[in-house]
């Protein structure tokens, strides 16, 4: 099993490679009215509009601030 390794908040985190599409570097991110503080907002790839969630606000760990990649998830 392959797996994707990325850290948040000096704590190293596993995913399944199984489970991600691709990884791609931070491009435009348009804010939505009325989400939750955990959604960032909405990306266009390629045609395809995705949501952008900010896994550090979701589950709850400080991060730095700094974005530096997007998994695209299956």
């Amino acid at each position: 099993m392959q797996m994707i390794l990325f850290k948040m908040d000096h704590q190293n985190y596993l995913i399944s490679a199984d489970a991600v599409e691709e990884v791609i570097d931070t491009i435009k991110i348009t804010k939505v009215p009325l989400a939750p503080h955990w959604v960032e907002g909405l990306i266009n790839l390629r045609g395809t509009v995705l949501t952008v969630v900010n896994l550090s606000k979701l589950i709850g760990v400080p991060t730095d601030g700094a974005n530096r990649n997007i998994l695209i998830m299956k």
